[in-house]
């Protein structure tokens, strides 16, 4: 998989509970939260109050006058817009992208993933080798409920400077250590949604959280990572 020419690297790893990541490989079963979920959800991991931003805008300190009085002082006043949190649902996991494997990868060519640092996020995780394949299954289920998809890589950026238009593949630079791959899906109604995609045990598996991964790579001439 590419995106703005990052190269995505197997595995894809969802986190959650148990049950949950049972019925993800066993029954294929993919949960769409909503935006409004993630925004309002109090787990530090998994809420975010500024998803389903459009804009941030960071005003310059100031004083407030009336009639030549002055009222008081102004200061970190921020302005933020909400125009992506309606009819919205997300389904994320952690990707390898490019930068992520070249800033951690060991000498032998090997990048170890300690699950348990996102223990936040549950109990379980699955770990999907096959990203093509899992991809083409989901996509194709959401074509066939006629909705539209996006999904791409999450770019972080420090939203305590930055002013501008905010994307829903945003995201503040605290959750950069979640290296996230968003789906994002235009629903009708303000609600979840899942879709069935069929067992993904062949290209997939379940481990705990408190397992550690490794991942070997190759290099090529070029000095590029290649699967």
């Amino acid at each position: 998989m590419r995106n703005r020419n990052v190269y995505i690297h197997a595995p894809l790893i969802k986190f959650g509970q148990k049950e949950h990541m049972e019925k993800l490989i066993y029954e294929g079963e993919v949960f769409f939260n909503t935006v409004k979920y993630y925004r309002d959800c109090e787990n530090s991991e998994i809420g975010d109050t500024n998803e389903g931003l459009s804009f941030i805008s960071h005003l310059p300190d100031g004083k407030l006058w009336c009639d030549g009085k002055c009222l008081g002082e102004t200061r970190n006043h921020v302005v933020k817009q909400t125009e992506h949190i309606k009819n919205k649902n997300l389904f994320c996991v952690f990707a390898l992208e490019n930068q992520y494997v070249l800033d951690r990868m060991n000498d032998d060519n090997e990048l170890l993933i300690d699950v348990y640092n996102h223990s936040g996020f549950g109990t379980h995780c699955v770990v999907i080798m096959d990203i093509p394949s899992f991809t083409e299954r989901l996509l194709q289920k959401i074509h066939e409920r006629n909705l539209i998809v996006e999904h791409q890589l999450v770019y972080y950026t420090d939203f305590s400077s930055y002013n501008g238009e905010v994307t829903p593949f945003m995201k503040d630079i605290k959750y950069k250590h979640q290296c996230e791959y968003r789906f994002l899906v235009h629903n009708t109604e303000n609600e979840s949604i899942k879709f069935s995609i069929g067992s993904i045990k062949d290209i997939a598996h379940i481990i705990p959280i408190g397992s550690v991964l490794k991942r070997t790579f190759e290099k090529i001439d070029n000095g590029l990572i290649m699967n």
